[in-house]
């Protein structure tokens, strides 16, 4: 939980460095409309099942159209959206924390199938398969992308269901991405759809 200070309980006795401190400030300040511009759905294998336009849009600008989506895959895959991740290994990094986090939470089978597919792609480094040598995480990680003379930065933030009474909603997951700068700003709300309607995968 973040107070509009710029820091949560949390994170009380760390230094917030500056780009940190202006991440957590914009989101707490975002207005609710705004927070529709790019999200993905998905499920408890990090499958998206659906999307709105507006992330479709801006992501297949670097990635390509893409049938289906799987959240991990997408960044993982030196074929998807790996080559355009500026901060690829942190963002990776991050991600496979969350994964780690979900095998231990679950042990489901599929999970832990694709940690270890993920774990094989080229140049993730070995560390990576054992939790507690996965590095110091940052508080907030933005995710960094860059195509010839397009650059955006989002960072984002996952919702879930707080008192599912089913499995399938209980492993939802909704995230929602936030410019982390002015001119990604920008350039999203240049991008998006008129429509904000979200579309099935």
């Amino acid at each position: 939980m973040v107070d509009r200070g710029g820091v949560g309980p949390a994170l009380q006795g760390q230094p917030a460095d500056g780009a940190v401190a202006y991440e957590i400030d914009l989101l707490l300040a975002f207005p609710l409309d705004r927070i529709r511009l790019t999200f993905v759905n998905s499920d408890g294998q990090w499958n998206v099942v659906m999307r709105n336009e507006a992330s479709r849009r801006i992501f297949e600008l670097f990635r390509g159209p893409l049938k289906t989506v799987n959240v991990m895959r997408t960044v993982f895959d030196p074929g998807m959206l790996r080559p355009f991740v500026v901060n690829w290994e942190n963002v990776a990094e991050c991600l496979m924390h969350s994964l780690h986090r979900d095998v231990a939470a679950t042990g489901g089978e599929a999970v832990v199938r694709l940690r270890d597919e993920l774990l094989a792609y080229p140049d993730v480094p070995s560390r990576w398969r054992t939790p507690g040598t996965l590095g110091c995480m940052e508080p907030l990680v933005s995710m960094q992308l860059r195509k010839g003379d397009l650059s955006m930065a989002f960072f984002s933030m996952i919702t879930t269901l707080a008192t599912p009474r089913d499995v399938a909603l209980q492993q939802l997951k909704i995230e929602c991405f936030f410019p982390a700068d002015a001119a990604t700003e920008e350039t999203a709300r240049r991008l998006a759809s008129a429509s904000a309607q979200p579309i099935a995968v």
